[in-house]
């Protein structure tokens, strides 16, 4: 099951993809060519934050939002059940990212383009 309840994480990664965008936007309005490149770089930076949102959004709660972490560590629990938890502080690469969306049957315009 989804939890929608905002985590902390969840909401500092969406006021940085809030502010990628802004940023971007502020930028494409300038219009220089230097600024038009600054504008690609930060849409990006946050389309990437909004995806990375959304695997913190399908983590499971107590798993320190182990979709969002390159690691990820195996943990048994008090009767033996199985659960995997976030390791470190590292979040996913962009493969990474793309791999785990496709994987959980999240559509993204990324995913068009990929086998």
């Amino acid at each position: 099951m989804v939890n929608f309840d905002k985590t902390a994480s969840e909401i500092q990664i969406l006021k940085n993809a809030i502010m990628s965008i802004q940023v971007g936007l502020q930028d494409l309005k300038i219009g220089t060519p230097a600024r038009i490149l600054s504008a690609v770089r930060n849409l990006h930076s946050g389309v990437l934050l909004l995806l990375k949102t959304r695997l913190v959004q399908l983590s499971p709660e107590k798993s320190d939002d182990v979709l969002l972490k390159q690691k990820i560590q195996p943990k048994l629990g008090a009767f033996g059940e199985l659960s995997f938890v976030g390791s470190g502080d590292k979040t996913v690469d962009t493969e990474q990212l793309g791999e785990r969306l496709k994987a959980l049957g999240v559509a993204w315009i990324g995913s068009a383009s990929r086998p």
